[in-house]
């Protein structure tokens, strides 16, 4: 399952503190904050090193520095186009500055706790949005491109992952799961070393497996029978036993 990595990067420590602090009591338990830091020039080499951001904090800072922090936002935009971003100023004339990019939120500072809490709720919406963005995956020579929700699960072996979409279709590519996972949203639980599946086409959980729309009997391991039945708990509802 693709954790939410969150980075939130300022101009001055006490900020960058604060924003931390209520960032991290509003957002969700599959939120991670992966850097919180002064000065935009440490986030893009986290990213260049293989590290993916979903959400960004980033800090217009003073009169001066707004041109650099904007430029860094592009660079991550173009990095990972999902990116969600929020910007944070103590100067309210960079409302305006912060429509030169695409972003989700404006917070101005000192910041308010449930200004902070509505900007992760509109961040939330937006990957919510973005979760279902076709990727690229390279099959031989071409590439195909996949929605994630058109996978229905994929498999390992050795070197090589086959994945089973929708309508009958496999696409074989060399790739591990752990790297397939990371261009996949939440519903995707790995049940067992050789198994990613998608949870929102789970039709059925026994001690046995689970059954997949396409009529597939997966296997889960052991030590994942927990977080399997977590995670299919949270993707219906349940009435009378069943699942609705």
């Amino acid at each position: 399952m693709r954790e939410t990595n969150v980075a939130i990067i300022g101009f001055d420590e006490q900020k960058c503190r604060d924003l931390t602090a209520m960032v991290r009591k509003a957002m969700g338990s599959d939120w991670r904050i992966v850097m919180s830091a002064v000065g935009p020039h440490r986030l893009l080499p986290l990213m260049e090193s293989g590290a993916h951001v979903d959400v960004l904090y980033m800090d217009m800072g003073d009169d001066e520095t707004p041109s650099m922090a904007l430029d860094v936002v592009r660079s991550v935009q173009r990095l990972c186009p999902w990116v969600q971003v929020v910007l944070f100023s103590s100067y309210p004339a960079h409302a305006m500055s912060a429509y030169a990019i695409p972003h989700s939120f404006f917070l101005l500072c000192p910041f308010r706790e449930d200004f902070v809490s509505r900007s992760v709720e509109e961040v939330a919406k937006g990957l919510e949005l973005s979760i279902d963005r076709p990727f690229g995956l390279k099959i031989g020579s071409s590439m195909a491109k996949i929605r994630p929700s058109q996978i229905i699960y994929a498999e390992s072996n050795r070197h090589k992952i086959l994945v089973h979409a929708r309508g009958g279709k496999e696409f074989e590519a060399y790739l591990r799961l752990s790297q397939l996972a990371e261009f996949l949203p939440s519903s995707f639980v790995q049940i067992h070393k050789s198994f990613l599946v998608n949870m929102d086409h789970v039709v059925n959980l026994d001690v046995n497996g689970v059954e997949m729309s396409d009529g597939a009997v997966i296997p889960v391991s052991q030590s994942r029978r927990k977080e399997v039945r977590d995670a299919f708990a949270q993707s219906c509802s349940f009435v009378k036993g069943s699942c609705a």
